[in-house]
């Protein structure tokens, strides 16, 4: 079975984050948050030990993300006729209760979208959307139409046994050479 989550997710710090709750349980205000995730380093050691899957294209903005995940997910023929780019995978380590949200709310975001992943290891592939591009995808007032594509579509499935190398830049897109 598969399962998918749809949400629009606002960072003012440039970056989105699939992360597992419970390393970050400590983060209960901006400052314990500015304590473990203000540095870069911070973040890419968490991204390192699989913690946090980093959605950066170091921009503002609200995006709307859709996480696929369960049994073997992939993109659908929709998604692969407007694909950008696609990232190497990442490793999430899930404890069972992943979340989604900008940078800036890992750990204490009342707004948080919960994904029920389940414990264990986790291959985190993300894909950008050029949603404008398909026909009928904006209203008259240039705003999203209702059966638009995301900005990203995350595909979260087990990691293998001999899973890896994973990721671990920031930066989720290899830039253009």
């Amino acid at each position: 079975m598969t399962i998918e989550i749809k949400a629009v997710v606002k960072t003012a710090s440039a970056m989105l984050a699939l992360w597992d709750a419970e390393p970050f349980d400590g983060i209960v205000d901006y400052d314990s948050w500015e304590a473990a995730l203000c540095l870069d380093e911070d973040i890419a050691e968490h991204v390192r030990v699989g913690d946090l899957v980093p959605i950066n294209i170091e921009s503002d903005g609200a995006f709307e993300v859709l996480v696929r995940y369960g049994n073997e997910p992939v993109l659908t023929e929709r998604e692969v006729e407007h694909l950008v780019v696609s990232s190497e995978p990442y490793l999430l380590v899930s404890s069972g209760d992943v979340r989604l949200s900008g940078i800036e709310g890992v750990g204490w975001a009342d707004d948080a979208v919960e994904l029920a992943l389940g414990e264990g290891e986790f291959e985190v592939v993300l894909h950008i959307i050029d949603w404008h591009a398909e026909p009928g995808s904006t209203t008259e007032d240039g705003k999203p139409a209702p059966h638009a594509l995301p900005d990203f579509v995350a595909l979260v499935s087990q990691a293998s046994e001999v899973g890896g190398p994973y990721r671990t830049e920031l930066l989720t897109f290899q830039p253009p050479a």
